[in-house]
């Protein structure tokens, strides 16, 4: 999906993993695009803060328009290739 946050501080792309038969949200995953850097990791709330841990995927860089998107296109499949564990 794609939006914008309320005080339109960046453009925002996130994938929700959503267990259907349940009913259940399994994991949020966004980048925020701020123009010349991005930021993206796994969602920690309802507002898209990220967590901001190597262990949790969090990735950081900048470059042209271009090269973001190849960057955070590759940071996007390589999360979805990734099995889901559950963890309760």
């Amino acid at each position: 999906m794609l939006g914008r946050l309320e005080d339109d501080s960046s453009l925002l792309v996130w994938v929700s993993l959503v267990d259907e038969e349940r009913s259940l949200t399994l994991g949020e995953c966004a980048v925020h695009f701020y123009g010349t850097h991005v930021r993206a990791g796994r969602v920690c709330d309802q507002l898209f803060n990220l967590h901001e841990s190597p262990e949790r995927g969090f990735l950081r860089a900048s470059g042209t328009a271009d090269e973001l998107a190849l960057r955070c296109a590759d940071w996007f499949e390589d999360l979805l290739r990734r099995p889901v564990v559950r963890a309760e």
